[in-house]
């Protein structure tokens, strides 16, 4: 059985004002180092597509070079979406049985959570990480005063990596083609859920968060700090 892993890593970063995040330096290394180191680590992927914009592709490829990793890769570009820059990895893998799907804005990702979306995806079809949503939660329509509570206990934030049988993701794709349905979609999992497959969850990390802006790079130095007073 094969594995391939799609590294999600074209973002524009709009809320980081332009500069890309995840060639920014956190602790030594840069943001998406750690998502290649870990990825190309893994014993249970066996090739890895790596999405990236013409503006980082070249620091990109360059970490790759460095570390002369030897398991097979390929580089695809990005598309105007992160949804669209999936599509266009994954219309490039022919041969796998489980696709893994990482952003590599959340740069402590770890085997333990890959090793378990590939088992869970493998029994279940579709495998997302989740953590509990812990504060309380409200809808407002016209986004300045409360409308309405929501139980907190039945709402989940999703994480990856998440995996899912190729097949799930082939069959979801032409469905979604061949009945003209536009890529508007933020997530995998919310596009499986729209064509009929209901994902199992699994417990994601707190550590696993994703950087979205400059804040965020504190946390994550943080983190990491953490992390290694840990191991």
């Amino acid at each position: 059985m094969k594995n391939y892993a799609i590294l999600l890593a074209a973002g524009n970063s709009t809320r980081m004002q332009g500069i890309d995040k995840l060639t920014l330096e956190l602790s030594g290394k840069m943001v998406i180092e750690y998502s290649i180191e870990t990825l190309f680590k893994h014993k249970l992927i066996d090739h890895i597509t790596i999405v990236t914009s013409k503006n980082n592709s070249n620091k990109i490829q360059s970490i790759i070079s460095m570390n002369k990793y030897k398991k097979p890769f390929n580089f695809v570009e990005g598309g105007e979406t992160r949804f669209s820059s999936f599509v266009n990895a994954f219309k490039t893998i022919t041969s796998s049985e489980i696709i893994i799907i990482h952003d590599a804005a959340r740069p402590f990702i770890n085997e333990k959570l890959i090793s378990k979306s590939i088992n869970l995806a493998n029994k279940y079809g579709a495998a997302v990480p989740v953590i509990n949503h812990v504060d309380s939660a409200y809808i407002s329509q016209d986004s300045y005063t409360l409308s309405k509570h929501i139980d907190r206990s039945k709402l989940l934030s999703s994480q990856t990596p998440q995996a899912y049988k190729t097949k799930i993701l082939y069959d979801a794709i032409e469905y979604a083609e061949s009945n003209r349905i536009e890529f508007k979609y933020n997530d995998v999992a919310e596009f499986i859920l729209e064509t009929g497959c209901n994902p199992y969850v699994f417990k994601g990390s707190k550590y696993n968060i994703k950087l979205t802006s400059n804040e965020d790079l504190l946390l994550l130095k943080s983190i990491h700090q953490i992390l290694n007073t840990h191991d």
